[in-house]
């Protein structure tokens, strides 16, 4: 791993990877991008893929942070008609980082119905979207607002594109035990290898972690496990997938060979 990735990073890693287990884990995750910067709120929406609508009956896994209850209901029974934000998440690929003001002048925005009647009560005048999931039916936006530009968006658009194997594959898992039917992620050649060698989940968070990082070490701080189990893992996998190093895994496993 880069000698650059900060204790932050590794901290965040872990709480991402935490969400596997328990996606209200996600809290944690939304508050940690929060802190970034002043007066930072995020939110982790389930959307319809065609309209604007925040799924709220059918998933109730929303996630916010630094929001009140009134001010998600005000948005989620009216102001979303309004948002003129959603054009943005709407033309934005999987993976890839917006920031609202690139699209929309802050000008333009407070000239907005939008903002007139709910950012500027929420205290928002920017923000960074990701769509972290998208199929058929919906799609799964991380948003992370604030007020006037600070000088923390720096680092928050660098560490975000950092997290992004880990956001994304994350959410695959959450989408995964819900039931919602993934479409693209591992090409057929790699699911076949994972099918056919019986590997768990935990097992599978902890080869793609070891590829990416390329350390022993650096998996068993984001992971939250010892040096034994790492050995244990390393054994178990090298034996399922017939190899011997994990660059050899790698190879079978491509598209998922990132590095930090």
């Amino acid at each position: 791993m880069n000698t650059n990735c900060s204790k932050r990073i590794l901290c965040l890693i872990k709480k991402i990877y935490d969400t596997v287990e328990h996606p209200s884990c996600w809290q944690e995750v939304l508050k940690e991008l929060s802190a970034y910067v002043s007066d930072g709120k995020a939110a982790l929406t389930i959307r319809d893929n065609n309209e604007k609508h925040i799924f709220v009956d059918r998933y109730k896994e929303n996630k916010i942070y630094g929001f009140s209850n009134e001010g998600m209901n005000a948005y989620m029974t009216k102001s979303y008609l309004d948002d003129v934000w959603v054009a943005v998440e709407l033309a934005s690929e999987v993976g890839e980082i917006r920031q609202f003001s690139n699209h929309i002048p802050i000008n333009k925005l407070q000239e907005t119905k939008f903002y007139k009647e709910w950012l500027l009560s929420e205290k928002i005048m920017d923000g960074i979207s990701v769509q972290l999931f998208k199929n058929k039916d919906i799609r799964i936006v991380l948003n992370v607002f604030y007020g006037n530009k600070p000088l923390q968006i720096n680092a928050l658009l660098r560490d975000i594109e950092i997290l992004m194997p880990f956001l994304l594959q994350a959410t695959k898992f959450w989408m995964t035990d819900v039931g919602v039917i993934l479409k693209g992620g591992l090409n057929s050649h790699s699911k076949k290898i994972i099918n056919e060698s019986k590997i768990t989940k935990r097992e599978w968070e902890f080869l793609i972690t070891r590829i990416r990082t390329g350390s022993n070490s650096d998996t068993a701080k984001i992971m939250g496990i010892t040096m034994n189990t790492v050995y244990t893992y390393t054994k178990r996998i090298h034996e399922k997938l017939n190899v011997g190093t994990f660059s050899q895994a790698a190879l079978l496993l491509d598209g998922y060979t990132h590095k930090f």
